[in-house]
């Protein structure tokens, strides 16, 4: 084998999704492994719990398929283990002794899919990728706070169902996510997914886009063109942003939803639709009604349940366990061991708003470990935002010296040089941050350059 085939395997087998099988049946677990690595899947096995954490630890897979009847331990208490611990590790529960209870207490505890034996390794491939998809795309759900938590609660109990579900959320928090994982969890998951953003297309061709067209419907239109509609046929279709509809389009959308009916421009006949509508918005439409920019009735067509996204700055410690995430989502992507959070930079993390929510973090993360040169990642690494969010050190906080608390006018020193070291000496802007001019600011640094 060539130096270069070589290399090319050797990448193959580190891009094949890694599955770890948790089985008792060692029989069983052989021919299912060895079906798993001729379909393309990289393969470790556990026989029990113990051997799972190992497992977990050592080969860090993306799936985790789970016996839910082991000879020494339970399969779904091994599952609510990894989910409280690894929540975005799809896990797909296999049994021979098939009941509702035991599917219902599966999906309560979270994992993605549930195989009945005996199945066939087709049947093994398609949960595999299916939940892999959803796996790869689950960051935005994870938390533990309790908006969290809500959040997922919901989308697991509306999922399944054919209800038109309004996502409403700042930019940045994940809603194509959350109308990603309603689908995908669906019965509509082998269906086509189609997202449309409504923002991002000109008022003058919004029409054509969602409802098709036929040739000569307008100039330019020289063949006849299926829109989204029928484009999500059998599946879902997702209207991102869609407080930002055209006012003259929102009543032939809110005949769609009616009729399940659509004309393409230029059409004489309607045609059936099969669709789910997911919207999703950043904007108030309720306000929106009230200030006849939305039209009423569309808005309760749309609003048949409601979800909503929480900001970064409401998910508390949900930021760190994202970070950690992102973290290792990269470390994946380019193959290497990445800069560990520091202290200093879980404080920043912690401390910053988010404006910019999930995204905003994700992309702080991104700068912060190519930035970063050691075992660490850098403050200064971080954008200037976020830098400016960290806590006050342990040195800036009260603290006695020679049994004597400090002086207000100490506390106000410290806490001023901390601004300056943040700000990298940049009188403007720690100024900007104390709230001071930067006159006042030369002025506290001269009297206190005097008095020592």
């Amino acid at each position: 084998m060539s130096d270069g085939s070589a290399h090319d395997e050797a990448a193959k087998i580190r891009e094949a999704p890694r599955i770890l099988l948790v089985e008792d049946e060692d029989d069983a677990a052989e021919m299912l492994g060895e079906l798993l690595r001729g379909s393309g899947y990289r393969t470790a096995h556990a026989r029990d719990m113990e051997s799972a954490r190992a497992r977990l630890r050592d080969f860090s897979p993306h799936a985790v398929l789970c016996d839910v009847v082991l000879d020494k331990s339970d399969g779904l208490a091994l599952a609510a283990e990894i989910r409280s611990t690894r929540p975005t590790l799809p896990i797909v529960a296999m049994t021979g002794y098939a009941s509702v209870e035991r599917a219902v207490t599966a999906l309560r505890l979270g994992l993605t899919d549930f195989l009945v034996k005996p199945f066939g390794i087709a049947e093994v491939d398609r949960a595999l990728r299916r939940v892999l998809r959803i796996g790869a795309d689950l960051e935005a759900l994870v938390g533990e706070s309790e908006a969290m938590v809500e959040l997922r609660s919901s989308v697991a109990q509306l999922a399944p169902s054919e209800t038109t579900v309004l996502i409403e959320g700042e930019s940045g928090t994940g809603k194509e996510l959350v109308a990603q994982t309603i689908h995908q969890n669906s019965p509509r998951a082998d269906g086509p997914l189609v997202s449309v953003n409504c923002a991002a297309i000109a008022p003058t061709l919004l029409e054509s886009e969602l409802f098709g067209h036929v040739a000569g419907a307008f100039t330019d239109a020289e063949t006849s063109r299926d829109g989204l509609f029928a484009e999500a046929n059998g599946g879902t279709l997702f209207l991102d942003e869609v407080g930002e509809l055209p006012l003259a389009l929102q009543p032939k959308l809110l005949r769609a939803l009616q009729e399940r009916r659509v004309r393409p421009v230029g059409a004489f006949d309607e045609m059936p639709i099969d669709v789910r509508i997911v919207a999703a918005t950043n904007r108030d439409l309720e306000k929106d009604v009230e200030a006849g920019r939305f039209r009423a009735d569309l808005f309760y067509r749309l609003n048949v349940v409601r979800v909503r996204v929480p900001p970064l700055r409401e998910r508390g410690s949900d930021v760190l366990l994202l970070a950690e995430l992102f973290i290792r989502r990269l470390e994946r992507a380019r193959n290497r061991a990445l800069p560990a959070i520091s202290e200093e930079v879980r404080d920043a993390l912690r401390n910053h708003s988010w404006p910019g929510n999930v995204r905003e973090l994700q992309n702080c993360l991104e700068r912060a470990v190519t930035l970063s040169r050691g075992d660490w990642m850098e403050l200064d690494a971080l954008p200037e935002a976020v830098r400016k969010a960290v806590e006050l050190p342990a040195a800036a906080e009260p603290q006695e010296e020679d049994g004597e608390p400090l002086s207000l006018r100490d506390l106000e020193r410290r806490y001023v040089e901390h601004i300056l070291r943040v700000n990298e000496g940049n009188k403007t802007a720690a100024a900007r941050v104390l709230g001071v001019d930067r006159r006042t600011l030369r002025r506290m640094l001269q009297r206190w350059s005097t008095n020592g």
